[in-house]
């Protein structure tokens, strides 16, 4: 624990029965799911996650950008990351019960409910039909552990609309904006983007 002295009474004992419970076999079996996607984890299992960077190119590896990982030295940043993560964990399907809080991992407060998370996401994965991948350095997405500092300009372009805008219903309905989609109140122009309906 980073931040913190040493834990006292009930502290201590909750602590004692974390480390007592903790499976170095199921973190193996998980370090090695998450490096047969993403590539190797630098260093120590909890040290290597701590950044989050592992953890936003794990879920791009999952769902393709649905994180946007930035890597930095600062506290914060590496927080973020993990916040990030654990966003995409809640859209990938993971209930909240199965989630761990970002100082979990972040100070090691609990590396069972960080373990927990994975083994969860490992299996909803394999659910949709993704076991593992090749440890590719150009995945898109993916930030390099050892690669510039900041993710690269062309992941944060927003995606185009791939999908034409549906149809006005016919006799003089609802009209949809043919640049977003959206459903017009009835005006001359979009509400949502500004475009001439």
């Amino acid at each position: 624990m980073s931040n913190h002295g040493p834990s006292y009474g009930l502290d201590a004992d909750l602590a004692a029965k974390r480390a007592a419970t903790y499976d170095d076999s199921l973190e193996k079996e998980i370090r090695a799911w998450v490096e047969s996607v993403v590539g190797a984890i630098p260093g120590e299992f909890y040290d290597g996650l701590k950044s989050g960077i592992v953890l936003c190119n794990l879920a791009n590896a999952l769902k393709p950008g649905s994180t946007k990982p930035q890597k930095a030295a600062a506290p914060f940043v590496q927080m973020e990351n993990i916040n990030s993560y654990l966003n995409f964990c809640r859209s990938y399907g993971i209930a909240t019960t199965d989630l761990f809080q970002t100082v979990d991992l972040y100070e090691k407060k609990n590396p069972n409910a960080v373990l927990q998370n994975l083994m969860v996401l490992k299996r909803e994965a394999g659910k949709k039909g993704v076991s593992s991948g090749g440890a590719s350095a150009a995945r898109p997405g993916q930030v390099s552990l050892t690669g510039p500092t900041h993710a690269s300009a062309s992941s944060s372009a927003p995606a185009a609309r791939s999908s034409p805008a549906p149809a006005p219903a016919a006799g003089g309905g609802a009209k949809f904006c043919a640049n977003c989609g959206t459903k017009s109140s009835g005006g001359k122009f979009c509400g949502n983007c500004g475009n001439i309906l």
